[in-house]
């Protein structure tokens, strides 16, 4: 299973010269409800999009957060499956609103509405509500 952590102090961004960026309107608790399989092949239909190879790396969470969170994200095959990950990240942040100082929206308001994923594995989002 993945897991999370809290930054500890503000970290530098990660400057790439190469960042994959998908654009996306997946609504995080509908597709935290399906199956990660399901999930692979719904967004490969959405998105058309596989990796070149598996995504290992960092997805950095922000949105609607008091603090960043990091969830660790190993051999990711898919946007589909990338998504579902933080999904579940989502699902477990909300149990906790306090903890992630959760402002301003329920888990219901947020969508994914763009992904950038830079070479060394680096993921971030973008997120509306």
């Amino acid at each position: 299973m993945n897991s999370l952590r809290i930054a500890e102090k503000q970290e530098a961004e990660v400057m790439t010269k190469s960042k994959e960026s998908f654009k996306c309107s997946i609504h995080v608790l509908s597709l935290s409800n399906i199956g990660k399989k399901e999930a692979r092949g719904i967004i490969h239909a959405y998105e058309g999009k596989y990796f070149k190879e598996p995504i290992t790396g960092e997805v950095k969470i922000t949105y609607p957060l008091g603090v960043d969170v990091y969830l660790k994200i190993k051999n990711c095959k898919t946007v589909g499956e990338l998504l579902w990950d933080v999904s579940q990240a989502y699902i477990k942040i909300y149990k906790h609103p306090e903890k992630y100082r959760i402002w301003g929206h329920k888990m219901d308001d947020l969508y994914f509405e763009r992904i950038e994923i830079s070479r060394d594995g680096n993921v971030e989002l973008g997120m509306g509500s």
